[in-house]
């Protein structure tokens, strides 16, 4: 009788190697204590210790229509997560994003993740696709490296202005997202990320979405909640480095942002794409007066 020994991970499984025996199937333990998905530290220890028993043994079956396990590369600055590749040879980091959520909330979540996908946005965590597999949404970031803002903040910031130019792209960012439905709930210091060619961008946000969703309960983020806390993180970020900026913050600047993240929503500005308009005006303003007056201008 031929035994097949195969890993489950989906109603499609694959077969690793052939053997006479009875007909052996290992399915993979799945973590539900660990919010994040499956346990894929787990699997790769177990598919070492298969590989020695058996011989060669692949370590994840293919994951959606595109992207199947690969090596890690030595040089990424990746998050932890299991490094896939398509047929192109494009590769990529897979995350799961939650435990299995409702099928009313999966359902809504998919449908997000997919039109996050679609956007294409230079100041936005770019994701190369998503899926749900076992009930698990999950998504594919590409190997890219950055480093927090706040590193960068530290490091080159010698104006005001520096900074808050780096955030009217984020600004515009956050606006495109709340024009395609999506909301990010959590920027705090850690979503802003400076990338390999100085660009800010937000990331996280099917991160804070998804687990939002899987709590199962009333989402509270919100579009006025976003606006608060891009002020909350400039006027933040200011202070941050308030003692090594050439020229002080102007009371414009600090007036702005305390709208931004006023106690009512009917007092903030109307939407962040006014906020960022505005900034990015005074900015230009600002800098013609420079040219006019040959020096700096608050």
């Amino acid at each position: 009788m031929r035994q097949a020994i195969s890993v489950i991970t989906s109603p499609s499984c694959f077969t690793t190697k052939s053997m006479d025996d009875l007909s052996i199937w290992l399915a993979l333990d799945h973590d539900v204590g660990e919010f994040g998905g499956l346990d894929l530290e787990g699997l790769k220890m177990r598919n070492r210790l298969l590989e020695r028993l058996f011989g060669e043994l692949a370590t994840l079956p293919r994951i959606g229509d595109r992207w199947s396990s690969c090596a890690a590369e030595a040089d990424a600055d990746a998050e932890s997560g299991v490094h896939v590749e398509d047929g192109r040879g494009q590769r990529g980091v897979l995350h799961f994003l939650a435990s299995q959520p409702s099928a009313l909330h999966g359902a809504k979540l998919l449908g997000l993740m997919q039109e996050y996908v679609r956007i294409d946005h230079p100041h936005l965590e770019r994701v190369l696709d998503c899926g749900v597999l076992e009930g698990r949404p999950w998504i594919v970031r590409p190997i890219e490296a950055t480093r927090p803002m706040r590193e960068w903040l530290h490091d080159e910031v010698e104006t005001w202005v520096d900074l808050v130019a780096r955030f009217i792209g984020v600004g515009r960012a956050i606006a495109e997202l709340h024009q395609r439905g999506l909301v990010h709930g959590e920027l705090v210091p850690d979503a802003f990320v400076i990338d390999a060619g100085g660009r800010a961008r937000v990331r996280g946000t099917l991160d804070t979405l998804a687990q939002r969703l899987a709590k199962r309960r009333a989402d509270k983020a919100s579009i006025a909640m976003d606006q608060s806390d891009l002020c909350m993180a400039i006027h933040g970020a200011l202070l941050a480095v308030e003692t090594v900026l050439l020229v002080e913050t102007p009371n414009w600047v600090v007036e702005v942002l305390e709208r931004g993240f006023a106690e009512r929503a009917c007092d903030q500005w109307p939407s962040v794409t006014a906020l960022t308009n505005h900034l990015e005006h005074r900015l230009r303003m600002r800098s013609r007066l420079v040219v006019l007056r040959g020096g700096a201008a608050a």
